[in-house]
């Protein structure tokens, strides 16, 4: 029996999805969860870029490892093989929905912290702010967030 997969999904691939998957691996590791793929891909990612040097900083201040990581774009095929699909924005959401014909596609994709954060109003924040160009201080408080939304998803994630 294969993996469930689980894909987050941001812009270039580069910041957001890629720490937020090393986050949830290092999450179910931790507390022994197995039978879980995570994965990552971007909207409009340049493929095989490295993460950005500043989400592998913060990721390796946490010690966890971004080195290994190369951006894909998102395809059909990824977000088929998805059992979830995590996005960073409500506007990723909105494109994958526009742009593929995936059978269930809108059942299974959702903006992280609406997932996360189940009692969200519709009025609240729930995007996650791109860090790219901006110092590592902006990446630290996007990793902070991330690691906020998937210790609230962990328990739904588990199921």
């Amino acid at each position: 029996m294969r993996d469930l997969r689980v894909l987050f999904v941001c812009t270039g691939n580069t910041c957001r999805s890629p720490m937020a998957a090393e986050l949830l691996r290092q999450k179910l590791k931790a507390q022994g969860v197995e039978g879980l793929k995570v994965l990552s891909a971007g909207t409009a990612a340049v493929p095989a870029a490295p993460a950005s040097t500043q989400a592998a900083q913060v990721m390796a201040d946490a010690g966890l490892d971004l080195d290994r990581h190369r951006a894909q774009q998102v395809t059909a095929a990824l977000l088929r093989s998805a059992e979830l699909v995590l996005t960073m924005t409500r506007a990723q959401r909105g494109w994958l929905l526009s742009e593929f014909d995936v059978p269930r596609l809108a059942q299974k994709t959702f903006v992280l912290k609406r997932y996360a954060f189940e009692g969200l109003n519709e009025g609240e924040q729930v995007d996650i702010c791109d860090p790219l160009g901006w110092g590592v201080e902006c990446y630290r408080r996007t990793a902070q967030e991330l690691e906020a939304a998937l210790t609230a998803a962990l328990p739904r994630l588990k199921r």
